[in-house]
């Protein structure tokens, strides 16, 4: 299988490219150019790089031309809520009018391949049960906002079976500290470190969620690849886990006993506080469930903390 991933020097894209690479695919990826590639350093020599943007239609074609991909994994996107919050007309651009380009450009080919986006779990209406892929939708945010307009795009095509992804929190190495449960590692990491403060800045521990490895998720995304397979799914482990869980399982590993202290800015005035799904329809389909539980296994070992960093 030759697989196209837009965002492969992401945090997720990479461990996707990996997962791919480790199963006898071949791989290519798209990054803009000034792209930082710290997170593929390791496989660089095994894949292929094309620089592109998913704003120029010129350089999206040339690349799917240039390389003819079986699948393209839509992975390219504004992702951290604050940051769309900050910037509505930029998210709108890269979240929407990207993927209706890369779309377009796909359904362009003599050949088109199969087409797997990656969407998000905040576009449902929160409610106190697991949700399912047929929960309402109610974006919770302006990111989730701009996630479920591209599934609408995506929808508009009758000719295309896409598949559609909808990700609950997934955590791992290589992971931006601007999300929470990598950022805790940071803090601790340096705290191991004697250079941090032994107090863990934290935001609103009572806030639950539904945590992946995305070592779990990028699986998922391979194995539905490999099937053929359409339609909208959930991923998650289908459980629930409140931030202060999360706290006290990297306390009882770090190397260093630490204070928490709740940071007013870091607190969300719009936060959900409670989110987990059903990957019910996911195992029916293909045959997938997580693997990876909580506590988190990369936190152990020699390198500890940094692990969580490494990449």
């Amino acid at each position: 299988m030759r697989a196209l991933i837009t965002g492969i020097a992401g945090f997720v894209g990479s461990h996707l490219a990996e997962e791919l690479l480790a199963n006898g695919h071949e791989v290519a990826g798209i990054a803009l150019p000034d792209h930082p590639t710290e997170n593929i350093k390791d496989i660089l020599d095994r894949i292929k790089m094309f620089p592109a943007d998913i704003l120029d239609l010129q350089s999206l074609k040339k690349t799917l031309v240039s390389f003819a991909p079986d699948v393209v994994f839509h992975l390219a996107a504004i992702s951290f809520v604050p940051e769309a919050e900050g910037a509505p007309k930029k998210l709108f651009e890269v979240n929407v009018i990207g993927t209706i380009n890369l779309l377009e450009t796909t359904l362009a080919m003599q050949t088109p391949p199969m087409f797997v986006f990656v969407s998000s779990s905040e576009i449902y209406e929160p409610t106190e049960f697991a949700l399912v892929e047929d929960t309402p939708a109610k974006p919770r945010n302006l990111y989730a906002v701009s996630k479920y307009a591209a599934e609408l795009f995506i929808e508009h095509h009758q000719n295309l079976k896409p598949c559609i992804f909808r990700p609950f929190n997934h955590i791992g190495p290589r992971q931006r500290p601007a999300f929470a449960v990598s950022n805790f590692a940071r803090q601790i990491a340096l705290m191991e470190r004697g250079k941090n403060k032994l107090t863990l800045q934290v935001g609103n521990i009572e806030s639950a969620r539904d945590f992946t490895d995305v070592r779990d998720i990028v699986r998922a995304y391979r194995i539905a690849a490999e099937k053929g397979a359409s339609g909208t799914y959930n991923l998650c482990s289908g459980t629930v886990t409140k931030i202060k869980t999360v706290i006290g399982i990297f306390k009882s590993l770090a190397k260093v006993k630490f204070n928490v202290h709740v940071k007013r800015e870091f607190l969300r005035q719009r936060e959900t506080l409670k989110s987990f799904g059903s990957y019910a329809k996911a195992k029916e389909a293909f045959g997938w469930e997580p693997k990876i539980s909580l506590p988190i296994p990369w936190t152990t070992g020699a390198q500890g903390f940094d692990l969580y960093q490494s990449g």
